[in-house]
């Protein structure tokens, strides 16, 4: 089921889109966004989120792990199409 989880997280994010909340997915999600925010090449040159986190649940995966976001930006894109 591992297997499955993270395929279908690969496919979500190389698509671009959210990966199902709950779950296995999104916890194999959330363990790979962990590692990586925990590697050497992030802690020494910070890093950028996007699309992580889109729930609270997810929210609250770095800090649970002790890494401490203090900078945000949050960019809203307005839908011109939809007037």
């Amino acid at each position: 089921m591992e297997a499955e989880a993270a395929a279908e997280a690969a496919h979500c994010a190389n698509m671009g889109l959210p990966v199902p909340g709950g779950g296995e997915i999104e916890e194999r999600l959330c363990e790979k966004v962990v590692e990586r925010l925990l590697s050497d090449e992030c802690q020494r040159e910070g890093f950028v989120l996007i699309g992580f986190p889109r729930n609270a649940n997810q929210l609250q995966v770095p800090a649970y792990h002790s890494i401490y976001i203090y900078k945000y930006i949050y960019i809203y894109i307005y839908n011109i199409y939809n007037i």
